[in-house]
């Protein structure tokens, strides 16, 4: 380290005036203020900020509407009304969790109402796969529709911010009619959806995709419906996420190959992977004298840099944030450096200390000084508190968040001069076209090389392990493709192989790829997995092509068999899914229920004196984000098991997530249902265990003990849920070799051997801590006193646990409301665990509260297609 530090002291000296620091966003105090004092100690040194996906033209249009370049706050939480053009704003968005939680926490019904999502797009996205209302389009038809809407505001005389005449002649050329004619779409749908927008001014949000024109427009409808200062914040606490800017890292390529960059220090950010090829940023990089790379590991960027200096995980380290305006956030190690690494932070300390310049070298402590030295003199300093600064410090440290955020946000002024050389988005001839779109679970850092994460399945397709190219049935059928045929995709003079997933609902002539795979220097696990949609996107001075590009698909006559988790995806009239519309339940609350059962048992019911364990699942509310998932493989030591066993079926996730579809295959309607280990008090699984493995508790837990168990699999084969999961393989140590990986494991959670049968245990170990928590207080455990991993993970509150056994706990009342039901109950199994019916905010459709009822005529004309 200290030989580094000399010799880049001595570069960064002698290359004054023609330093560049390249990252990806940065937005903590802290961490701006050491690279402001790092740029002092070296004069001339530029900063520069990219991401994979950056919102520059989203900035770049707020400006051009309201005055100012920023990303709004929006408060999903307070929008009765969400409609998104060619955008994923709960599933890639840049606040998508929190946005996930205010779309979760107005996802129930309050007082007769419930929260509705309706979505245009061109392919089926996570925030479309939840919507109440999807429209397929064709790529960049997005903005006509959101003008044709704001045409039937202004022309009915609707607008909060003024200037409905103005408006409607911008907007003439864009009938509702005419618009709905070219796109597809259902007469009287742009009217209707108008109406919908206008009952809910000032409780909505209009979101968009990275297009101009689009940006326009949805401003447009923003403003018209009052949504400005009241769900939406541009002024009091805008956000400082994904500050990345495309045009200057294209200004940046061209400095490079002028010879005008000496120094280039890369940091958080890989340019060479997730930047289109046409940008040549690899080539230029060889015309820079020196490159330094921080990064924890030896990526596309870094590996073609003079020094890579390895950096701590974010777990090992110090840092803060300024997510949005006035909402700082701070980070502390949660565990000593495993190895001989050193923030990013404390090594731009570093150098100005050997080099000697700057200010930098009073703070001999490092980069945890500067930090506390930061907050101390422009977060403490600047307000008055009756504590001294170390109190105010460990109180910071101990919440992890400090909001100082100013609530009093106003409405912004639309300004209608943006409508007069608005561009319409050139419309592709016909052929096929290729959208690509950000993956939800991967992104450009290191977490592709998660094998967590690679093994959750997409949201929509319940693939894993790799991606793949996107196609409707009409259009596979009119290409002779089946699913895991393996072809080559052709765009912008590059090509990627993939296999084919055939998508319902996906629009035809669309071929849709996810980026963040491709990868071939992150790690041992995730080198070579998928490819690299980036490499297929056009760019310019106007931001990157990712939509509607001209492509070609040429089959190669392979094929493989998808490693998806789900083995069929239509309920064939079965009774595990209960659904209805929104107007259905107002008018009978146990709509959509199927008929009960008169049940029968001939063994005794358990006795619970104490306390009773169960669950209950809204349906309306989940998403299929995959966040228990996710949680549930982590909390409880479950293995990866990797493609190839995937493809037999042989996933080991205690919980999984269910998706059907429904309705007509070109267009159908999606529900997620999380699936895991019911619990049953007349469990299946507990009468055939010839070694009395699977046994059951006076908790009502079905409890599996691993020591006794000798892999007949019986319990599997009579479990109708079939939620248990059979080692085939040794996993216990061997995946998590080398050295340190065995650390991700949790101590409190046995690990399985193989040829033993496991299975979700409502997290017992959680259900122990608590009791022995409520023991020490000398009381009864309560619900409060712990969470299951998958409730603790779920964004939108979808997941209740608590003590049956106590009629005012959450799960009891949860048990009680008409749209409990639990799955498949004419078995007599006697689940503990409770669904809610799924509700959906729309008008009623043919096949509602039919399909699932046994008669499945609107399910048998595509249900074979992906059996």
């Amino acid at each position: 380290w200290a030989a580094a530090d000399a010799e880049i002291a001595e570069l960064l000296k002698q290359a004054a005036g023609q330093i560049v620091l390249l990252t990806g966003t940065i937005h903590g105090p802290a961490r701006k203020r050491v690279i402001e004092d790092f740029k002092r100690a070296f004069p001339g040194t530029r900063h520069i900020m990219y991401d994979a996906w950056t919102h520059e033209v989203s900035r770049n249009m707020q400006q051009k509407c309201y005055g100012r370049k920023v990303l709004p706050a929006y408060q999903v939480d307070k929008a009765e009304y969400l409609l998104c053009f060619e955008s994923d704003p709960l599933g890639s968005g840049y606040s998508a969790t929190e946005w996930q939680v205010g779309f979760g926490k107005n996802r129930k019904v309050r007082d007769g109402k419930l929260n509705k999502l309706v979505v245009f797009d061109a392919n089926v996205t996570f925030t479309g796969a939840s919507a109440d209302e999807r429209f397929r389009i064709q790529p960049h038809a997005g903005f006509e529709i959101a003008m044709a809407i704001a045409n039937e505001l202004a022309m009915a005389g609707h607008s909060e911010c003024g200037g409905a005449m103005e408006i409607a002649d911008s907007t003439r050329t864009y009938a509702a009619r005419s618009v709905e004619g070219k796109e597809g779409l259902p007469e009287g749908t742009i009217a209707r959806i108008a109406q919908e927008l206008w009952r809910h001014r000032g409780e909505s949000i209009v979101f968009g995709g990275e297009s101009e024109s689009l940006q326009i427009a949805v401003n447009l409808l923003n403003s018209m419906l009052g949504n400005e200062g009241k769900t939406i914040d541009g002024t009091a606490a805008p956000s400082n996420q994904s500050q990345g800017n495309l045009n200057d890292i294209l200004t940046l390529i061209e400095e490079m190959d002028a010879g005008q960059v000496k120094v280039l220090i890369v940091w958080g950010t890989n340019p060479v992977y997730s930047l289109p090829r046409e940008a040549q940023f690899a080539e230029m990089l060889e015309k820079v004298p020196t490159v330094i790379s921080f990064g924890d590991r030896a990526d596309e960027t870094s590996i073609l840099g003079n020094y890579i200096l390895p950096t701590v995980h974010w777990l090992e380290n110090w840092g803060d944030s300024e997510v949005q305006k006035g909402l700082f956030g701070l980070t502390q190690p949660s565990i000593y450096p495993l190895h001989d690494c050193r923030a990013s932070e404390e090594s731009l300390i570093k150098f100005a200390q050997a080099a000697e310049t700057g200010d930098l070298g009073k703070f001999q402590g490092g980069w945890h000084e500067f930090l506390t030295d930061t907050w101390q003199r422009d977060i403490y300093g600047l307000d008055k508190y009756d504590a001294p600064f170390d109190y105010f410090w460990t109180s910071a440290l101990r919440d992890g968040v400090l909001d100082r955020r100013n609530v009093e946000t106003t409405a912004r002024e639309f300004s209608l001069n943006a409508l007069t050389d608005i561009k319409p988005p050139k419309r592709v001839g016909n052929g096929l076209k290729l959208v690509v779109v950000p993956s939800p679970l991967l992104k450009e850092d290191g977490n592709t090389n998660n094998a967590w994460l690679l093994e959750t399945p997409d949201t929509v397709s319940r693939i894993a392990w790799t991606n793949y190219a996107s196609l409707s049935p009409k259009t596979a059928t009119e290409l002779k493709l089946k699913e895991g045929d393996i072809v080559i995709v052709k765009a912008n003079e590059r090509r990627n192989t993939l296999p084919v997933h055939i998508q319902p609902g996906d629009a035809d002539e669309v071929v849709t790829i996810q980026s963040g795979w491709g990868r071939k220097h992150v790690g041992r696990v995730g080198d070579g997995l998928g490819a690299n949609a980036f490499l297929l996107c056009g760019v310019t001075k106007q931001g990157a092509k990712t939509r509607g590009i001209d492509c070609t698909l040429e089959a190669t006559g392979e094929w493989e068999e998808m490693p998806c988790t789900q083995g069929h995806n239509y309920l064939e009239g079965r009774p595990i899914v209960q659904d209805a519309s929104f107007d259905e339940y107002l008018k009978d609350p146990h709509a959509g229920a199927h008929h009960k059962h008169e049940l029968m048992s001939m063994w005794d019911k358990h006795e619970y004196p104490g306390n009773k364990w169960g669950m209950s699942i809204d349906l309306t509310s989940c998403t299929g984000c995959n966040a228990c998932i996710s949680a549930c493989s982590v909390e409880n030591n479950i293995p990866v098991v990797g493609k190839s066993q995937i493809q037999l079926g042989r996933e080991m996730h205690w919980i999984r997530i269910d998706r059907y579809y429904s309705g007509e295959e070109s267009d159908p309607e999606f529900v997620h249902q999380p699936m895991l280990c019911q619990h049953c008090e007349n469990a299946p699984c507990e009468t055939v265990c010839p070694v009395l493995a699977t046994v059951h508790s006076d908790e009502g837990l079905n409890l599996q003990v691993y020591n006794r168990c000798v892999g007949t699999r019986y319990c599997a084969n009579n479990c109708p849920y079939k939620v248990r999961r059979f080692n085939f393989h040794e996993y216990t140590f061997a995946a998590y070799e080398p050295s340190p990986l065995q650390l991700v494991l949790n101590p409190d959670v046995t690990v399985r051997e193989k040829g033993v049968m496991e299975k979700c245990s409502f997290c017992q170990q959680r259900i122990r801590e608590g009791k022995e928590r409520a023991k020490e207080m000398g009381r009864e455990v309560r619900d409060s006193d712990f969470q299951t991993a998958c409730q603790q993970s779920c964004p939108t509150n979808a997941i209740h646990f608590g003590n049956m056994n106590n009629p005012e706990s959450q799960v009891s009342l949860d048990m009680k409301d008409p749209r409990a039901f639990t799955v498949l109950q004419e078995l007599n199994t006697l689940p503990s665990i409770t669904y809610w019916t799924k509700l959906r905010n729309r008008a009623p459709r043919p096949w509602d509260s039919k399909s699932h009822q046994g008669n499945g005529q609107h399910e048998a004309a595509t249900g074979g297609h992906h059996s």
